[in-house]
């Protein structure tokens, strides 16, 4: 019988969340899997936004789309968080979703708003 994976749910992909998501999904996909929450659908990067200030390119043409970054064991959803009670150890998304947290770690990434909770889907 296999063994059951920790559920990691990455609140937020910016930097930190994706650096997150990418190092889970490279070292120990074997034993987790990784649900990454972010508002957005994209993100723009670093120098893009310069070609777009420039009037080089549109911001369409320089967005990148969480859909086309695959990672192993890492599945993408466009939802917002609404509330995290950690009291009761719970994050509500505003796709109704409500995550029922196991335990009541979190890693806040410095400097960034990303933060990790170990779940339960309820």
């Amino acid at each position: 019988m296999p063994a059951v994976k920790r559920h990691v749910l990455i609140l937020g992909a910016g930097f930190g969340g994706l650096e997150l998501a990418t190092r889970l999904s490279e070292t120990i996909s074997d034993a987790v899997r990784v649900t990454l929450l972010d508002r957005n659908d994209a993100f723009f990067s670093g120098f893009s936004k310069l070609e777009v200030m420039l009037g080089r390119q549109s911001a369409e043409e320089v967005k990148l789309y969480y859909r086309d970054i695959a990672k192993d064991g890492v599945e993408f959803r466009k939802e917002t968080v609404t509330a995290v009670d950690a009291a009761a150890r719970r994050v509500t998304t505003d796709a109704g979703a409500r995550r029922r947290l196991r335990h009541g770690r979190h890693a806040g990434l410095r400097g960034w708003r990303a933060r990790v909770l170990l779940a339960r889907r309820r």
